[in-house]
């Protein structure tokens, strides 16, 4: 009879962001289907028919108005959260329900049934107009369009489906009042309805195939990129118009010139068809100028399309879209040279004045950058701990989802992997930070739906509180009585289980025989996962080695740990082992009250890596092993922190990792002591450097944290 040892239970868990509450992604996905049962009963009218109103989801319902007080309203918003999150959830909906073979004919019919809502707003939207002599518009598919259609008519009909007394929309702002048919106001589309439907668009485009629905087959593909073309094509103009399309103030832009007016040609502009005048939004009177971001909604094009977009009209920028942006290059049409050169940048490196999220948009689905790492590094270090800084949390994991090289096949992590290949060892502890930070940020949404404080006290938490937080961040709880669609945690929620979470984790049987000599670092251990595991080799000093089985971790005659090594070993008993998969579940109250915790915290920038508790029971020496010893589980005293590459010219990255306490301050010193780079109050887990101005020699990094100060040196070279 062999002797070995039996490692039988030892529970890992998942340490949360400042979270006494945990759920699994089982868990959260009972919540995602009680969210998606909700979304049908209270926000949208789901037709075949596609009558007006329909299929268009409202965002928020339980509103006061302070014109209208004691009443409440159901609201469709400004068309900025509700179709383009509709067509995003839809299609990753349908892409994890068809790929673990769950029925998604309801999914399916329903992207149809929005797809088609949206070409109802193109083709009438004209119809909403009168001409300079009072003629109605004419309807037309031409990628003009308003934001919604619904009217009285359709609320009145549908009133008892929504139990709300009043309604508003775009096209009645002040619903169900004492305003006649008549005086309806329609909202023509802005340049921001078009990129948040380019980003819905993309998935469709990206994850759907051709289905048969309701007996024919439907190309879905091409529908998606049909209305993409006809946007796209709205917006851009063979006639230029002459319009100041700068004008920046002190208090708008940082740095600035004082009043600075340029006056150039622009190709970029939306206007109505049927009153020939610039919309409200999206033509420069409001600063929403579509041409500031004419360059990356024709790159946004031509990568969806697979045709160029981008004639020399549009406004281009010297470096990425999403990085440091210095200067702003109008390029003219005729003579291909540049126009003007203006120096344009603010405090944070966004366009200054400019939301970012257009920005990151539009490079999240066109991809504009030949170094696929450094756009996806960008939109990490972008998702700062502030909600202030606007962290736009789905924009990572789209990129993902858009680029990796056209490979669909999901297959555990391999596809953040694949785009850092030469990195794959750096990245995994890296890729288990971000995992844990999705993770822990859908954990905090309430099983009874997002929704204001006043709402439901109890259930109550911030980070999801308003229409859309991966819309508008900054504007949480600002409608304290209203509960929300939650189409914002619908989304997110399937991002993370394309990207992170894919069934057939560990099935199988690992056997380690070779000895494992220098194996692992501290901050990179060697890692082992499967079913069960059996090891008979020996590991020998300095290494760093974990073993997690699902079921059993067997140490056969012959192994042996050598002083100076760490080995840590254990049973993880949580989904990844039971091959959890995405599928349909029914809809399941929600616990009472008090056996759920209400919680507020603001999540940080990084998230607790998945480590293993204490061992309850050392593992005790037996005769087959010999001068070995075993180190009991337990977090690590390190660092965490990577510098990449190593050596480098001056331009380099640090990834922070995961730090137990807040970080005062980065410094970094030559040989003398000199600190020659000093900032405070770091706020990101990824950070740039460039020192190449400095002379070739090894500099020394500190992150001085409140209790320590960790060092590492840097080499720079020629």
């Amino acid at each position: 009879m062999k002797n070995s040892f039996i490692i039988a239970m030892l529970i890992l868990s998942n340490s949360s962001i400042s979270d006494s509450f945990s759920q699994t992604p089982s868990e959260n996905l009972q919540k995602y289907w009680n969210y998606r049962q909700r979304l049908r009963d209270k926000f949208i009218v789901v037709d075949a028919n596609n009558g007006e109103g329909t299929n268009i989801p409202a965002t928020a319902r339980g509103e006061t108005r302070w014109d209208r007080a004691g009443e409440i309203f159901i609201d469709w918003g400004d068309g900025n959260a509700n179709l383009d999150h509709y067509f995003s959830v839809l299609a990753t909906e349908y892409r994890l329900l068809k790929d673990n073979k769950q029925d998604y004919t309801v999914t399916i019919q329903e992207l149809l049934y929005a797809i088609r809502a949206f070409n109802r707003l193109d083709y009438t939207a004209e119809t909403k107009f009168k001409d300079a002599y009072n003629n109605d518009g004419a309807p037309v598919y031409n990628g003009f369009f308003i934001r919604d259609d619904v009217t009285k008519t359709f609320f009145k009909n549908n009133k008892t489906h929504f139990n709300i007394p009043n309604f508003s929309s775009t096209l009645f702002p002040d619903g169900d009042g004492n305003e006649e048919e008549s005086k309806m106001r329609p909202k023509e589309m802005s340049q921001d309805n078009v990129w948040n439907l380019m980003v819905g668009l993309s998935l469709v485009i990206g994850l759907v195939d051709d289905e048969v629905v309701d007996g024919q087959t439907v190309l879905f593909r091409a529908m998606a990129q049909n209305i993409v073309y006809r946007i796209v094509t709205q917006m851009q103009h063979v006639n230029p118009v002459i319009n100041p399309y700068l004008f920046a103030l002190f208090s708008e832009t940082y740095p600035s010139a004082n009043f600075l007016h340029i006056y150039a040609k622009n190709f970029w502009y939306i206007k109505n068809p049927v009153t020939h005048k610039f919309v409200e939004e999206g033509s420069g009177d409001d600063w929403d100028n579509e041409f500031f971001f004419s360059y990356g909604f024709a790159e946004a094009g031509d990568f969806l399309l697979g045709i160029p977009q981008n004639d020399g009209r549009t406004l281009h920028y010297q470096n990425s879209l999403l990085r440091q942006i210095h200067f702003m290059q109008a390029y003219d049409n005729a003579s291909g040279k540049i126009m003007l050169d203006i120096p344009f940048t603010d405090k944070d490196y966004e366009i200054a004045h400019y939301n970012p999220y257009p920005y990151r948009a539009l490079t999240t689905i066109a991809g504009m950058d030949s170094w696929e790492r450094d756009i996806y590094i960008d939109l990490i270090s972008k998702r700062r701990e502030s909600i202030d800084y606007k962290p736009f949390e789905h924009f990572p994991l789209i990129y993902v989802l858009l680029h990796n090289r056209g490979n669909f096949d999901f297959n555990s992590y391999n596809y953040i992997l694949d785009i850092y290949e030469p990195w794959k060892l750096l990245f995994k502890s890296f890729y288990n930070m971000e995992k844990t930070y999705y993770e822990n940020l859908l954990n905090k949404a309430p099983c009874d739906g997002p929704h204001g404080s006043s709402f439901n006290s109890c259930t109550y938490n911030q980070l999801w509180s308003n229409d859309s937080r991966l819309q508008w961040p900054e504007k949480l709880n600002e409608k304290p009585n209203a509960e929300f669609a939650g189409l914002d945690y619908m989304l997110l929620h399937n991002l993370y289980f394309l990207v992170f979470k894919q069934p057939n984790y560990y099935k199988t049987k690992t056997d380690i025989t070779a000895p494992l000599t220098a194996s692992g670092t501290v901050s990179d251990p060697y890692q082992v996962s499967d079913l069960d595991i059996t090891a008979n080799s020996k590991i020998s000093g300095n290494s760093n080695v974990s073993l997690t089985a699902c079921r059993s971790i067997e140490l056969l005659p012959g192994f042996e740990v050598e002083e100076g090594s760490t080995f840590v070993a254990g049973v993880n008993t949580g989904d990844d082992c039971v091959n959890f998969p995405y599928k349909k579940l029914a809809p399941a109250p929600c616990p009472p009250c008090n056996e759920r915790v209400a919680r507020n915290e603001v999540p940080t920038q990084t998230a607790k890596q998945t480590v293993p508790e204490k061992n309850p029971k050392e593992i005790n020496k037996k005769e087959n092993f010999t001068n070995q010893k075993l180190n009991t589980p337990q977090v690590r005293d390190d660092s965490n922190i990577t510098i990449y590459p190593q050596p480098n010219n001056g331009n380099f990255l640090v990834f922070l990792g995961e730090q137990d306490n807040e970080i005062s301050k980065i410094q970094i010193q030559d040989v003398l002591g000199k600190i020659i780079f000093q900032e405070s109050a770091i706020t990101a887990n990824i950070l740039r450097f460039n020192i190449s101005d400095y002379p070739p020699s090894v500099y020394l990094l500190r992150i001085i944290t409140k209790e320590r100060v960790f060092t590492e040196k840097i080499i720079k070279k020629e």
